[in-house]
């Protein structure tokens, strides 16, 4: 389960339901001190409430963030590093929210962390996520992505069905996957790796999409290939409360990360 590896108990954290949620969705890349350091700069500029940060490890640089970010007001959620399969994790850093940590059924992994904000419309269960990476010439990472994807659809279905009271979601992270209709075709990428389906199917709903049907954004650029692999999603009771969702292309620009930032307020 998730557990908060700083006490900070300077931290105003409110018991007024939320009625914004400016979120910030970053893969930070596990940055040196240094590169840390310019990530807080650029992420200090603008007051969120709600940080998702993927691709971090229990590295001297992400946790320097952790330790700034908690000094700024937040509450840094940390997975229990014993859950650390391979070093990743997924930091979430709230602010002036009315919280709950939650302990999920399948949150023994530390690419997966989970917290509770209380808005107007109810209890939000916001997740953070970080899918191993695709690789075309390394069988056993994909084998492991295979194996995660497997183990999250399995439990998190599970816990859909046992729980359809709690209903209302923001699943946010480095997702590793495209849309199915991603431009152009990529045959190196296996059905199974269609990820992004499951939430659809789950009832979830594509954030970006749901503001920009039709236009054509990218999160990630490689040598050969960019891909949109940065993804918010969130229950059909919450979509209409998104004002923007958009892609923060600066961190890529100045070197911040090899991602671009994903931004997304919602008002209720």
């Amino acid at each position: 389960m998730p557990l908060d590896l700083f006490s900070q108990p300077h931290i105003h954290v409110s018991t007024q339901p939320a009625k914004i949620l400016n979120i910030l969705n970053l893969n930070i890349q596990n940055p040196s001190v240094d590169r840390a350091h310019q990530q807080l700069d650029w992420m200090l500029k603008v007051d969120w409430n709600i940080m998702i940060l993927t691709e971090a490890k229990f590295s001297k640089g992400c946790l320097h963030i952790a330790n700034v970010l908690g000094e700024r007001g937040y509450k840094v959620h940390i997975p229990d590093q014993s859950d650390a399969v391979d070093d990743y994790a997924v930091f979430i850093a709230t602010k002036n929210l009315p919280i709950e940590e939650k302990s999920f059924s399948f949150l023994s992994h530390s690419r997966i962390n989970a917290v509770r904000i209380l808005s107007h419309i109810g209890w939000i269960n916001v997740l953070g996520i970080y899918v191993p990476t695709h690789s075309e010439f390394e069988p056993y990472k994909n084998d492991k992505k295979m194996k995660f994807q497997n183990q999250f659809i399995s439990a998190f279905s599970s816990y859909l069905g046992d729980n359809k009271e709690d209903s209302h979601y923001i699943i946010g992270g480095d997702f590793n996957v495209i849309e199915p209709a991603n431009t152009p075709r990529l045959g190196h990428f296996h059905r199974w790796e269609y990820f992004y389906n499951q939430f659809a199917e789950w009832g979830f709903q594509d954030g970006f999409r749901a503001l920009h049907p039709h236009k054509d954004e990218r999160s990630w650029s490689g040598r050969m290939n960019s891909f949109r692999l940065d993804h918010l999603f969130t229950s059909k009771d919450i979509t209409p409360y998104i004002v923007e969702c958009f892609y923060a292309h600066e961190t890529r620009s100045l070197k911040l990360s090899d991602h671009s930032a994903m931004v997304m307020n919602v008002e209720f």
